[in-house]
């Protein structure tokens, strides 16, 4: 199973390398690269370059600032793998993890795991979204129980995706300015059109939350009201 692993980039030089290292090696090999890196200023880009040069996996592409949700939807259109992912910069993974989720891409649009809140690198949490290994199937399920697949922290990055699935149903991430919470329309499309999803009880990504220049901690409220206008407007 041909994997693409979306890294979006945006002045995380500081962490950016032990990011790209857990990516390159994970225990699955069969992985796509895409880099996008938003316009940094910091020395990303030479970050970049360096491993592309090293790693004919890596596709690297440097461009002018167009906010995260423009610059994945153009590395989404890129991408070729079967199944697609999406990286922060500033995060890491076990190097299990791909591995671990290819095992249950069949039959299933989505497959989704827990993760670690890294609030330092001594003290993770486990944020598990599921006790046991569960398989949803959300065309059989009646109306009612369905809304239990947005009981969960969104966390984009914690699965992988279909990316037929993703095409076929114009699953898009909403293009406003800057960053923050634009994975919150996509995951909504993604769960309401999915008709089989994977939870897993594991935890392998690790989301960096002391990182005080994350786009998290300086969020427009406004971009936020955009993302739930988005989801009446994909509802309609």
């Amino acid at each position: 199973m041909k994997l693409s692993v979306i890294v979006l980039s945006y002045n995380n030089s500081k962490y950016l390398r032990q990011c790209l290292d857990s990516i390159i090696n994970q225990t699955h090999k069969d992985l796509e690269i895409i880099i996008s890196d938003d316009g940094s200023t910091d020395g990303s880009a030479d970050i970049i370059n360096e491993y592309a040069e090293k790693d004919e996996r890596i596709i690297a592409w440097v461009h002018k600032n167009m906010g995260v949700g423009a610059s994945f939807n153009n590395v989404l259109s890129m991408a070729t793998g079967d199944y697609i992912a999406e990286v922060d910069s500033d995060d890491y993974l076990d190097l299990n993890m791909y591995e671990e989720l290819s095992k249950h891409t069949k039959g299933h649009d989505i497959v989704k795991a827990g993760y670690w809140d890294s609030q330092d690198l001594r003290n993770d949490i486990a944020v598990k979204i599921t006790k046991e290994p569960i398989s949803l199937n959300l065309e059989k399920m009646e109306p009612v129980l369905r809304k239990h697949i947005f009981c969960f922290q969104p966390s984009l990055w914690s699965a992988i995706y279909r990316r037929q699935f993703l095409i076929d149903n114009d699953i898009r991430m909403l293009e406003t300015e800057g960053a923050a919470y634009n994975d919150t329309s996509f995951i909504f499309k993604a769960n309401i059109m999915s008709d089989k999803i994977m939870l897993l009880p594991d935890c392998y990504y690790h989301w960096r939350t002391d990182n005080m220049n994350s786009s998290t901690k300086h969020c427009k409220p406004f971009l936020v009201a955009g993302e739930y206008s988005e989801m009446e407007r994909y509802l309609m």
